[in-house]
């Protein structure tokens, strides 16, 4: 199977396309979903893959004024994962540390801020 790289540079209303593997190949596409679709026809009309072959597509945008808010909230979303695993570890060994000692489920979720339900799923999956 091939693989391309495809190069998607907003410019004004359009995406302006390039493909590394043929710098013959330039195209646009209106919408960012479309680039591969386009992508693909322009490499079978130069020749570098068959209507049949089967191929798969890296896209690399770049919105210059837009890149570094689009950065900032990839940034931003990558850290609030990471944090929310932080967060489910704790509150698994703090569930799991309290039902030790004997406290119920019902203060354990309450201490937590879930319900006990939640408190019981945390249990389990300690």
């Amino acid at each position: 199977m091939k693989h391309f790289t495809v190069h998607a540079i907003r410019t004004g209303r359009w995406w302006s396309i390039t493909i590394d593997e043929d710098p013959r190949a330039q195209t646009q596409a209106r919408r960012l979903d479309q680039v591969e679709d386009v992508a693909r026809s322009v490499l079978i009309d130069t020749d570098m893959l068959s209507p049949t072959e089967s191929a798969t597509f890296t896209v690399i945008t770049r919105a210059d004024s837009l890149d570094e808010l689009r950065r900032a909230a990839v940034d931003a979303k990558e850290a609030a994962n990471k944090a929310s695993e932080v967060a489910s570890r704790a509150a698994r060994e703090f569930a799991r540390r309290a039902a030790d000692q004997g406290l119920p489920l019902r203060d354990i979720g309450a201490m937590l801020g879930v319900t006990h339900q939640r408190a019981q799923q945390l249990l389990t999956s300690a």
